[in-house]
């Protein structure tokens, strides 16, 4: 495959609602279903790692959300604080 010196971190995320420990469980569980996706399809995993982040690395803080006109705005700037990005470790 492409580039086969490139190491990659997958990091989960959640928003803020729910238990703290509970999100980082969630979170953990987001980045390793990523992380089992992409060795499916070929990459080892030597080149991958994966760890949940939980609630601690948020897009959008709960002021700010609070600060949004509509329940819809909020839930969207919740969604996407719900999400796995990769970064380039090598």
């Amino acid at each position: 495959l492409a580039n086969p010196t490139i190491h990659i971190e997958l990091g989960g995320h959640t928003d803020t609602r729910g238990d703290a420990v509970e999100n980082m469980t969630l979170s953990t569980n987001r980045a390793k279903a990523v992380y089992d996706y992409i060795v499916n399809r070929g990459i080892t995993v030597e080149r991958l790692t994966y760890k949940g982040y939980g609630e601690t690395v948020n897009i959008n803080t709960d002021d700010m959300i609070s600060k949004l006109a509509t329940e819809k705005e909020k839930e969207a700037a919740h969604q996407e604080n719900r999400r796995t990005e990769y970064k380039i470790i090598q």
